[in-house]
């Protein structure tokens, strides 16, 4: 704020004037005195005038000294998170099962839910045997065995299920890295808490499964200590038989 300097001197306005008085000395004097009383009293009005003009225009300290917007708080980043693996679009290579992922949803690109005339129509090359109305298999050169079993309908892929041993190099793979010819200790390894499905059937082989949150099951059968058998199915336990 800029102000002009204040005037003391000629800035008084004219005093009045008086007429001279009949009545004498004593009505000078008295005319005098008057005077110099609006004198004084006019000179203290524009000194008091000009001290609050002054301080009017002297910048406080709150004006000199803005006071700074304080920060905006800042958000926390949000803490960085796992990215998720989504499943390739690429179509089934039937020669090598070996880059075939294994999960509760799916072995490779047959997936629970899926259409098999869609994923058949993937297979060329591949010779596809029917089991029975409700389950097909197909296989190739040392790999896995791969059983589709269908719901009624005859179309709908209801369960999937690799089967093999070590000597089927090419084999389907689970995320963790178990494929078939795996042994138990490499299953409970990957898995930790995994615990064993008990089923009546055969004596000699056990089941274990690992839950998804959808309700869908990984399952490995073992016969002997050692994976002969990966599915992606709605129920802990490997079937019986795939038809009827």
């Amino acid at each position: 704020m800029s102000c002009a300097e204040p005037a003391f001197a000629g800035s008084v306005a004219p005093l009045p004037t008086f007429g001279r008085s009949a009545a004498g000395r004593s009505g000078r004097l008295l005319t005098r005195g008057v005077e110099l009383n609006i004198v004084r009293s006019a000179v203290l009005v524009i000194i008091v005038g000009g001290l609050v003009a002054l301080s009017g225009c002297s910048p406080s300290s709150e004006a000199a000294s803005p006071v700074s917007p304080s920060p905006a708080p800042s958000a926390e980043a949000p803490a960085s998170e796992e990215p998720v693996a989504t499943p390739s679009a690429a179509p089934l290579d039937p020669g090598d099962m070996s880059t075939w992922v294994a999960g509760s949803a799916g072995i490779g690109a047959i997936e629970r839910g899926a259409s098999w005339g869609a994923v058949e129509a993937q297979l060329a090359g591949m010779a596809v045997e029917t089991m029975c109305s409700g389950a097909v298999y197909f296989t190739a050169d040392a790999s896995a065995t791969v059983y589709v079993g269908l719901e009624q309908d005859g179309d709908t892929i209801r369960q999937v299920w690799a089967a093999g041993d070590a000597t089927d190099a090419k084999s389907p793979a689970t995320a963790a890295g178990i494929s078939l010819g795996a042994t138990l200790a490499d299953l409970q390894a990957a898995y930790p808490g995994i615990v064993e499905s008990v089923i009546p059937y055969p004596s000699d082989t056990t089941a274990y499964a690992v839950a998804d949150a959808d309700g869908s099951w990984l399952v490995f059968s073992l016969r002997d200590d050692v994976v002969t058998q990966i599915g992606a199915t709605a129920s802990q336990f490997p079937p019986k038989e795939l038809c009827g």
